[in-house]
Order: structure tokens, then C-alpha cells, then sequence
């Protein structure tokens, strides 16, 4: 048997080889990649310190609780209609409670794109357009330091 090509000779190979006297050598060699390790189950949140994500969590749990309770006060915002008034169903569904207001506040945060209901109070939207602008400049700073 013949084997033809850069087969170099070792002692490990002599044990099972016998190897005919080799009559040139080059002096080159192949440099193998390591395997990758496999990715980590939450290596999506290697971007960002932990006390960053908490931050986060709490800064936009705060922001939702708080444009809540400003369109609940507010006297523009969403409503549920009173005992006896009328129109009561479809007003009662227009209502923005604490649900409608974190929903939105997550869809600002990881860009969802389908509609979401939004306070109607003057309060209630610049907390929004606040969170609007904190969403963006964390979603940069994520991307930036995913990136790099």
C-alpha cells in the first residue's frame, strides 16, 4: 500500500508504518481551528452588566405602573364608563390599565411593530416619548456592545 501526500513520520505512526526513507521535506505544517465551545444558553445577556438588565426591569415596570396611574387620574385619558353611564361595553374596552401600559412599554422596548394601544393624557405620552427615547439608547448600546 502506498499513501501519497503530506503524511509525516512520528513514532506513534513507525509502531503501525513502515515508512520508506522520506527524500524531500518541506518544513510545512497545518494549523487546525479548535472546535468552537457551544454557545451558552444565555449569551444574549452577555452585552449588558446583570445590574443593567435589573435596571432596566425596574426602571420600565416603574414607567408603565406610573403612565397607568397618570392616564387613570388624567381627565383626557382612557376611562371606564360609571355605573349607569351609558355606552358602558364599548368604553369598557378602550380602557388603559396597568396591562395596556406594560404592554406598551415592552413593545417599545423590543421594537414590536403591531399596534398597541397608547395613553391619550398629556402625562401618559411623555412618559411614553421617555421611554420611547431610554428604548432606543438601550437597543444601541446593546447592539453596539454585541458587535464588538
Amino acid at each position: 500500500e502506498v499513501a501519497i501526500g503530506a503524511v509525516s513520520i512520528t513514532k506513534e505512526r513507525s509502531k503501525y508504518v513502515r515508512f520508506s526513507t522520506p527524500y524531500f521535506y518541506s518544513g510545512f505544517a497545518i494549523m487546525v481551528a479548535k472546535q468552537p465551545p457551544e454557545p451558552e444558553r444565555f449569551a444574549f445577556l452577555k452585552p449588558l452588566d446583570w445590574r443593567v438588565w435589573v435596571a432596566i426591569f425596574i426602571f420600565l415596570n416603574i414607567i408603565a405602573v406610573v403612565t397607568a396611574y397618570s392616564e387613570f387620574i388624567s381627565p383626557a385619558g382612557y376611562k371606564a364608563p360609571e355605573k349607569g353611564e351609558a355606552g358602558g361595553p364599548k368604553e369598557a374596552t378602550q380602557q388603559f390599565a396597568i396591562p395596556s401600559s406594560i404592554h406598551s412599554v415592552y413593545a417599545l422596548l423590543f421594537l414590536h411593530t403591531l399596534p398597541s394601544k397608547m395613553p391619550r393624557s398629556l402625562p401618559g405620552r411623555w412618559l411614553t416619548y421617555l421611554w420611547a427615547g431610554i428604548s432606543l439608547l438601550v437597543v444601541s448600546c446593546y447592539t453596539a456592545n454585541l458587535a464588538s
